[in-house]
């Protein structure tokens, strides 16, 4: 178990054989970070896939950079990251694609997200976006992005946070108009001694 001054994360929970959606933004980012870091601490029997799909804003760059930093830190490399196709993705997914991709390979004990509490001012009801199936987990979920921004400092890994990207409407920096941006922004208000937004 990983406990942080607000935040504890247990990988253990989820299984052996895990899938974890990743796209080079803060959330995936820290939750890729925990749960390598607590397998290797640990020397758990635990498989750990990430994957990552294009979409309009183009997190595949980013995964694989930020995948690649995460791992180069930890010093170790069995943690693969695999891009999926749309073509190769169910078009007509409720879950999105990615997720049901993944539910129906029918061989992951969880599928984890990195999906974190949305402040309600921001984006109120989300707690629509949180309803967990037998293996879609979101361990983030209790979790504001302050938060989660905060673990990066406390596990010096803010070099990382600075290369992750969150903007929904773009591909390279922020728009600040969009959830994503607006959200970013809020969290680094609740941290003044944090100044770094990143992308």
């Amino acid at each position: 178990m990983i406990n942080l001054k607000n935040l504890q994360f247990d990988i253990t929970t989820y299984g052996q054989n895990l899938a974890l959606t990743f796209s080079g933004g803060s959330d995936s980012s820290l939750l890729f970070y925990l749960a390598a870091r607590q397998i290797l601490d640990e020397k758990l029997d635990i498989n750990l896939n990430l994957f990552v799909t294009e979409r309009f804003n183009q997190p595949v760059p980013y995964a694989f950079a930020v995948h690649k930093r995460i791992c180069d830190l930890l010093g170790c490399h069995q943690f693969t990251l695999t891009e999926m196709k749309r073509s190769e993705l169910p078009q007509d997914a409720v879950i999105g694609p990615l997720v049901q991709y993944l539910t129906d390979v029918k061989t992951f004990d969880s599928i984890l997200s990195g999906k974190n509490k949305y402040p309600d001012h921001i984006r109120p009801f989300h707690f629509a976006w949180f309803e967990e199936t037998e293996i879609l987990r979101y361990p983030f979920k209790e979790y504001t992005k302050d938060t989660l921004i905060d673990c990066f400092y406390q596990c010096g890994i803010e070099e990382v946070l600075s290369m992750t990207h969150s903007c929904g409407w773009q591909s390279a920096g922020y728009c600040g108009k969009c959830f994503n941006c607006q959200e970013r922004e809020w969290a680094y208000s609740q941290l003044p001694h944090k100044l770094n937004m990143g992308a």
